[in-house]
């Protein structure tokens, strides 16, 4: 009977040291993005177990603990993701996605960059396992011209010249111009120039005029960004003259009479003065000479002036060259028969002296008609 309650008791010591040999910590569960090392199933007392992190994840608190008493020594760390800080990248720099640059960014996350229109560059940039970018950042340079509007290239603007003068005011028009870079706080540069010199187009100009066909003055705008991108156009001014030169002291109509026996004199006259707004010489061509010999009769003289810009005037006058007529002081008919009709004096005799034996058999009858003694006077 003692045997039974002393094995029982035996038994009973024993059942109790196996069970605290067998003392077991609570699972803590496995790790978030991590796994265990050690004995985890387990469990024993004296057990250890570690806590490790995927790649692109890191511990947060104790990475290790042991099993004391049925107790874990600490909670174990957990698995948080690694972070990339906002990368330092350009002013103009663009991700997608925009969180890239506003905030802190997971392993693993991908950010593809890019840069404005008119700046041609993309690239990529990997947030790695140890919280640092990988790849590279855009470079956005500027490769984009400025749009500059003006008069289409080569135009042609025609302007007469102010009147009385060689050239004319013109006014240039406003340029208008944008670049891609205005967008991000870039300035332009503007200039110009008249046939190759810098000139302002806020003030009038006076250009020239340009007679030949293909003479012109040329007009260029240029627009410069900072990235030192050009835009020019060209445009054309032409000036017309379309003013006749001007002619002053034309002379006046000149009457001669040839001395007796000559049919023609020597006729001289001043010239006529001319200008022209353009301030260039002119052509003067007359189709008479001057001082020469002009024999009897009504002649026209003209004389042709053009300029540069072939714009014609004229200046006409008539010369009349007459024979002593019965009308001259030597033969006063006038006096024998008042009411007789003489030829004109701006004109050609009819009777001219040399035949005025003709002009008496012709007209005596008439002429002595009633006046008796007047035949006397004439014999």
């Amino acid at each position: 009977m003692n045997w039974v309650l002393c094995f029982g008791v035996v038994f009973a010591v024993v059942f109790g040291s196996s069970e605290g040999s067998q003392i077991r910590c609570k699972f803590p569960g496995h790790p978030k993005n991590g796994y265990l090392r050690g004995d985890w199933i387990n469990r024993s007392e004296g057990e250890t177990l570690r806590v490790e992190c995927y790649e692109g994840f890191k511990l947060k608190g104790p990475s290790e603990a042991v099993c004391k008493n049925g107790e874990w020594t600490t909670a174990l760390g957990k698995c948080e993701v690694v972070m990339c800080q906002p990368p330092k990248t350009g002013r103009l720099s663009i991700s997608d996605p925009p969180s890239c640059l506003t905030g802190s960014s997971p392993y693993g996350t991908l950010c593809r960059m890019s840069c404005p229109p008119g700046y041609p560059d993309q690239a990529g940039l990997f947030c790695s396992k140890d919280g640092q970018w990988e790849g590279r950042d855009v470079v956005c340079k500027d490769r984009q011209p400025p749009d500059l509007k003006c008069p289409s290239k080569d135009q042609v603007i025609t302007h007469q010249s102010d009147p009385g003068k060689a050239t004319a005011k013109v006014s240039f028009p406003t340029p208008s111009y944008t670049d891609n870079s205005e967008a991000h706080g870039g300035k332009l540069s503007f200039s110009a120039t008249l046939d190759g010199k810098p000139v302002s187009v806020k003030k009038e100009h006076e250009l020239s005029i340009t007679p030949r066909r293909f003479d012109y003055h040329e007009v260029k705008y240029i627009v410069t960004d900072e990235a030192g991108n050009e835009a020019k156009c060209y445009f054309l001014y032409r000036i017309q003259d379309k003013e006749a030169p001007k002619i002053t002291s034309c002379p006046s109509n000149i009457a001669l009479t040839t001395k007796k026996g000559e049919n023609m004199i020597r006729v001289s006259w001043k010239e006529p003065t001319v200008t022209d707004n353009s301030g260039k010489d002119v052509s003067v061509f007359c189709d008479r000479v001057n001082y020469s010999q002009f024999p009897v009769g009504t002649h026209l003289v003209r004389y042709h002036v053009s300029d540069r810009s072939n714009n014609k005037a004229f200046c006409e006058f008539h010369i009349t060259v007459k024979l002593p007529c019965i009308d001259h002081p030597d033969f006063p008919i006038t006096s024998v028969n008042p009411g007789i009709v003489l030829p004109d004096p701006a004109n050609a005799c009819s009777y001219p002296a040399s035949d005025l034996t003709k002009y008496l058999q012709k007209n005596m009858q008439s002429l002595l008609k009633g006046y008796p003694s007047t035949t006397e006077k004439i014999s």
